[in-house]
């Protein structure tokens, strides 16, 4: 059994192995590992904890704000859901409350902009916060 410490480094080496064999190997690929099932997590969970991180509110992410620093939040939030609560475009959307065409044009746009560092690192620090939490 892991300890939360011990779960947390366990994920982030995994996600940074998951990193560093895509750029090798020029393909991306998918390392999982599973998170407690006994643990329910919503997707007000995922949005509360990237509002918290990014200094902003919850009602800033599920609005129509269009800043930088806003959008990038709420790409953070698409990501987290999409991978570690495995929900679909749709169940995302709705949770969002956004069009489940804007959730895949953000994602898009998250996969596109590898090369900008300040979306990159909110989405790294986002699924980091994630992670941690899910091991308290």
């Amino acid at each position: 059994m892991f300890d939360s410490t011990q779960f947390t480094k366990a994920a982030l080496i995994l996600g940074e192995a998951q990193r560093e064999i895509e750029k090798l190997i020029g393909v991306k690929i998918l390392l999982e590992f599973e998170i407690d099932p006994h643990k329910q997590v919503t997707p007000r969970d995922v949005i509360k904890i990237v509002a918290n991180l990014t200094n902003s509110s919850v009602l800033d992410l599920l609005d129509r704000i269009k800043t930088d620093h806003i959008c990038y939040a709420r790409y953070a939030c698409y990501y987290i859901m999409r991978t570690y609560l495995k929900m679909t475009y749709e169940q995302i959307g709705e949770a969002m409350e956004k069009n489940h065409s804007t959730v895949m044009a953000g994602l898009r746009v998250l996969n596109d902009q590898k090369k900008n560092r300040v979306l990159q690192l909110i989405v790294k620090e986002s699924e980091e916060a994630f992670i941690k939490w899910m091991g308290k």
